[in-house]
Order: structure tokens, then C-alpha cells, then sequence
């Protein structure tokens, strides 16, 4: 629900992506996203002046969701960002690395038996599936390669984590919590 984001620290003008709380977990998993990761020929705003660069190079990130052929985002978007540039600039599109997005199908009936079992037990609630992380390349090549595994994809989450932003850190109680409800599941599926 909404407590997902509520807790967030936000600014009072914030305007959300999307208008309900399951529209923004579509937004956030299955949209494209383009980012600006890194830039390369720009000052730094201190010491910035009106003056002519003779280059700036950006490095981009895009992230399409799970079902998306990457190499063909990854052609169009060459075509796009080369074609017409203003005012006869020259800009090279040139991409290092691209990769497919991963769907989770759903956990088999024995794994998620387990699972429920051992956080409900452990924890006192069942596990929680957010569907994040699609664009997670490393999952689509092992989901390719094999087909017929069922994969449980799962981390460490919790309060202050600040998970892929400034002081990223990992809540050791909620690691724990996670680590013995894994072992559990392993544990029943195993024996």
C-alpha cells in the first residue's frame, strides 16, 4: 500500500509518477527509464563559466522492462540520439554494454510452500513480493540459460537503507531475519 512510499523523506512538491500505488509499482518495474549517469567535459558549477566546450560527453543508462529485446533499444536509440543534432554538432552514440530484462514467473508450488511456511513461522509474516528489480540483466541470462529452474530472487531491505543512493548501507536485523527464513526454505525443499 501506501506505506511503501509515505515513509520516504520527499519534498511537499513532490508530484508521484503515478496516482495509485499500484500504477507506481508498474511504473517502477515495467517502464522504460532513461538516467544520465555520469557526465564528462563540464565544470563543475563553482567554477562554471559562459565559455564554449568543445565537448561534453554523458553516459546514459536505459532501463527497459522485462519482455523488451535490448539490442533493439539499443540500435533505435543510436538512431535517435545520432540523427539531427543541433546546430551541426557531432554526437557518436557509443554503447558498452546492453542486456535483457528479467521476468519472474511465479515460485513452483514447493518453493513457495516453503517459503510462506518459514517467514510466517520466523518472522510472523508471510513474505512479501514487490516485483522489483526487472531490469536486473544477470537474472534474464540465467533465466535463458535455464529455462525449467525456479529462481528466488530476494535481498536485504530495511529501515535506512537507502538501497542504491547515498550512504547505502545494510540493516543487519532484517538481514538476519532474511538469512534464517532462506535457510529454512532451502532446508525444506532440500529434505
Amino acid at each position: 500500500g501506501d506505506s511503501v512510499w509515505e515513509q520516504l523523506p520527499t519534498v511537499d512538491t513532490l508530484v508521484r509518477v503515478a496516482d495509485s500505488t499500484e500504477d507506481m509499482i508498474l511504473a517502477m518495474n515495467w517502464q522504460p527509464t532513461l538516467s544520465i549517469i555520469g557526465a564528462d567535459g563540464m565544470p563543475p558549477v563553482q567554477v562554471a563559466g559562459n565559455v564554449l566546450r568543445t565537448n561534453t560527453d554523458l553516459k546514459l543508462s536505459f532501463r527497459i522492462p522485462p519482455g523488451v529485446d535490448s539490442e533493439s533499444v539499443l540500435e533505435r536509440a543510436k538512431q535517435i540520439l545520432e540523427a539531427d543534432p543541433p546546430y551541426g554538432a557531432e554526437v557518436t552514440f557509443s554503447p558498452d554494454s546492453c542486456a535483457d530484462g528479467f521476468h519472474a514467473p511465479p515460485l513452483g508450488g514447493a518453493v513457495s510452500k516453503a517459503i510462506n511456511e518459514a517467514s510466517t513461522t520466523l518472522t510472523g509474516l508471510p513474505p512479501l513480493a514487490s516485483w522489483t528489480g526487472g531490469t536486473i540483466p544477470f537474472m534474464a541470462m540465467m533465466q535463458g540459460k535455464y529455462p525449467e529452474a525456479t529462481f528466488l530472487c530476494t535481498g536485504s531491505s530495511g529501515p535506512g537503507n537507502n538501497a542504491h543512493g547515498p550512504d547505502e548501507k545494510l540493516h543487519i536485523p532484517s538481514s538476519k531475519r532474511l538469512t534464517a527464513v532462506l535457510s529454512a526454505t532451502v532446508a525444506a525443499i532440500s529434505g
